[in-house]
């Protein structure tokens, strides 16, 4: 119901944690901590996503490929990646997913300067540039913040997410 009258997507939240509420090994190392079953359970929910929304953080952290392993999976959701500085590397994992719709969601002036603006570190500028040309990666910019309560409620309500029905 909710859904359907503030047209906003379904958004399920995937995480791994151990007892203690961890999702990697003091050292920063990730280790798997779940059986294959859950493994399999969140690979379902994804299949049925519409959109897959992550964060540069994740990219630059653990270069995940955030797509569906199911055998037999012929569809894609689309990724939306949450980049406020451009900072999601043109070498991820995650952009090689075939027949995937990819969206970056950055902040109003990096998408000034992203469009118009000389950088100056030139030769990255044209790197990422030449990379999201290369992806049809699709630039949309962030509102500021305006509800404490609801920081990433105008994520929701942007491209990927008109017609979507689960993230």
């Amino acid at each position: 119901l909710s859904r359907m009258t503030r047209g906003r997507p379904w958004v399920r939240l995937k995480v791994a944690a151990s007892l203690d509420g961890f999702t990697a090994l003091p050292n920063g190392q990730s280790q798997w901590i779940t059986g294959e079953a859950a493994r399999a359970d969140g690979q379902r929910w994804r299949q049925r996503a519409s959109c897959v929304l992550t964060g540069t953080g994740t990219l630059l952290a653990d270069d995940p490929l955030l797509n569906v392993r199911l055998p037999g999976a012929t569809r894609q959701p689309a990724l939306c990646v949450v980049d406020s500085q451009l900072r999601s590397p043109p070498q991820a994992a995650a952009w090689r997913v075939p027949h995937r719709q990819v969206w970056i969601a950055t902040t109003e002036p990096m998408l000034r300067e992203q469009r118009l603006a000389p950088s100056p570190n030139q030769a990255l500028a044209d790197e990422q540039t030449a990379w999201l040309a290369r992806r049809d990666a699709l630039l949309t910019a962030l509102a500021p913040c305006l509800d404490p309560q609801r920081p990433m409620g105008h994520l929701l309500t942007l491209p990927p997410a008109p017609g979507s029905t689960h993230i």
